[in-house]
């Protein structure tokens, strides 16, 4: 099939009434080789504003990541492209990467992808002023003008700048007070209860979230959701022993899983756990979320102490009979069988270090293969392949856990009616998994470093180092002095 200009403008019109399945058909009835490369970049900003990413990355990967000279290098927008496709697969670190390539430091999309990058890290201080810029950058008042000022207030509001939000909003109240750009409005309202929780102030939080509700006539839209999550959540922080306020948040937990919004999750688990004081639920919260900000959050809001665990156990909430505890690590011949292909067993236990939000492809991409740059094409079926064979291995183990993935996330569950002890911080030279494999061979005798040394393969710092940690937590025992120096269980 060959590309013109008037297949251009009819998805273009496609995208607009959100015919997405239909941009699928065309994309899957075309050769990407074959696709000129003045259409290339107009046909991945169509495929990306219809959340098709590898379809975005498979068009643009040619120029961006040409192996050789291009008699013209990649454009400004090409790269901007490429990066919001890598961007929202999770690959941050190489979207930054590309987006400082862009060669017009003044080009408004580039500031504000820059500073979205910046928000994906949760960096609200280096995103901020790349914000402002956008903003400088638009015609005072116009759309785009508001678009910068609520992503400005929302980044103010993650830093905890709240003066600076309220003047931000206030101002966004003013321009859109004729009831144009009811969307901004709404979205300006649903921050503003966000604001008001900051403040502690859940009276203001439920009016304000109440107005935002207004505002959002589409009852399938992300923001309706945001909306009714801080209703839910002012009610039950005003109601905490009401009943009726604990069964709607979790029916606003039960639609964002429905929308596959995980943080409304994790905020809904927060207040919850607050509200009733649920010891349980605040330890699943902060040690099932792996940004420092966030626990840093929790803790200042739980106001108590929350001690150190080397494990939690994780059920699934559908389960209604009784629950069979299953503790990972000790489940040995398992994870001898997931060592021999060592992105495995990395790639299971980054699954694990969040309880919430699935890892996404270039989150997992990135975490197993370091600095690589990301391919569409062949990234994803190494991917895959080490997927498909955890999912093999669980299988022939029998270990109670389901591995799933939907789209470009991947995720874990336990299985109904099984507790899962989940080791946390975990790293590969983990000293739960070390103290098991000294365990299996030393149970019932003492040992020495050097033996530790040719049992693990590793030198013999850092043996003394595992050693001298597990004798700090009380998991190994140690006598005797120098050579005579002698460890046991």
């Amino acid at each position: 099939m060959l590309i013109n200009i008037d297949q251009i403008d009819h998805l273009e019109k496609l995208t607009q009434l959100g015919k997405t399945s239909e941009i699928k058909d065309f994309f899957n009835k075309i050769k990407f080789s074959k696709i000129p490369r003045k259409y290339r970049e107009p046909l991945a900003t169509i495929a990306r504003r219809n959340n098709l990413m590898i379809i975005n990355l498979k068009i643009l990967n040619p120029i961006v990541r040409s192996e050789k000279v291009l008699d013209m290098p990649a454009t400004d927008n090409e790269l901007l492209s490429y990066a919001s496709g890598l961007s929202f697969l999770g690959l941050v670190k190489e979207a930054k990467g590309v987006i400082l390539k862009v060669k017009n430091i003044n080009l408004p999309e580039r500031n504000l992808q820059l500073a979205f990058v910046y928000l994906n890290l949760w960096d609200h201080k280096s995103a901020g002023p790349l914000i402002k810029k956008f903003i400088t950058m638009q015609p005072k008042n116009s759309y785009s003008h508001i678009v910068g000022l609520v992503n400005l207030a929302a980044c103010y509001i993650s830093d905890n700048q709240l003066v600076k939000a309220e003047n931000i909003l206030n101002n966004v109240f003013n321009l859109t007070s004729d009831n144009s750009y009811n969307l901004l409005r709404g979205n300006a309202f649903e921050l503003k209860a966000q604001l008001n929780f900051r403040n502690n102030d859940f009276t203001n939080a439920l009016k304000n979230s109440q107005i935002a509700k207004s505002l959002f006539p589409d009852k399938g839209s992300l923001y309706l959701l945001f909306a009714e999550k801080w209703e839910a959540l002012a009610q039950l922080m005003l109601n905490p022993q009401n009943l009726i306020s604990v069964e709607n948040v979790q029916k606003i937990k039960l639609k964002a899983k429905e929308m596959r919004h995980w943080e409304t999750i994790r905020d809904c688990d927060l207040y919850l756990a607050i509200s009733c004081s649920n010891k349980y639920l605040i330890e699943k919260v902060y040690f099932g979320t792996p940004l420092l900000t966030f626990k840093n959050k929790i803790i200042t809001l739980w106001k108590k102490k929350i001690d150190n665990k080397n494990s939690i156990e994780i059920f699934n909430e559908k389960s209604i009979l009784s629950i069979q505890v299953f503790e990972l690590l000790s489940a040995h011949d398992f994870l001898r069988r997931i060592e021999k292909n060592r992105f495995a067993k990395k790639f299971l236990f980054f699954l694990f270090t969040d309880f919430y939000k699935p890892k996404s492809l270039g989150e997992i991409f990135s975490h197993l293969y370091g600095d690589q740059f990301f391919d569409p094409i062949h990234s994803t079926k190494r991917v895959l392949n080490h997927f498909l064979f955890l999912k093999k291995q669980i299988k022939i183990f029998q270990i109670p856990i389901e591995l799933s993935h939907v789209g470009n996330d991947f995720f874990w569950i336990p299985k109904d009616n099984f507790k899962i002890i989940v080791p946390l911080n975990f790293k590969s030279d983990d000293i739960e998994v070390f103290v098991n494999k000294l365990k299996l061979k030393f149970k019932g005798k003492s040992f020495s470093s050097l033996q530790v040394v040719s049992l693990l393969q590793i030198s013999k710092t850092k043996a003394i180092k595992l050693l001298t940690l597990s004798i700090n937590k009380k998991q190994i025992k140690v006598r005797g002095q120098g050579r005579a120096r002698r460890y046991h269980f």
